[in-house]
């Protein structure tokens, strides 16, 4: 898969690297008290959308902890923020 960014960076993802650690397309993420006290979240909501200020509107995130140690400094670059393209390649 090609990832694209709104500053044109741009990923490319291999079919066995998501297959092997199922990424995810973020939309939103949990509240926080933080969030609470700020007022992006209500008191009964548990999740908010991702803002700019978070990488979103859209986000592709890798479980870290699943991660190999060997695989994340040099793959920095499969963390894409501010998604606004996804294509297969």
């Amino acid at each position: 898969m090609e990832i694209r960014a709104y500053n044109d960076f741009m990923a490319r993802i291999s079919a066995a690297a998501i297959e092997d650690y199922s990424p995810i397309l973020a939309i939103e993420q949990r509240c926080t008290e933080d969030d609470r006290n700020q007022s992006l979240c209500e008191p009964n909501q548990t999740f908010r959308s991702l803002s700019i200020d978070d990488g979103g509107p859209f986000y592709l995130v890798w479980p870290l902890t699943d991660l190999p140690a060997s695989y994340v400094p040099g793959r920095n670059s499969i963390w894409v923020w501010f998604v606004v393209k996804v294509r297969p390649i």
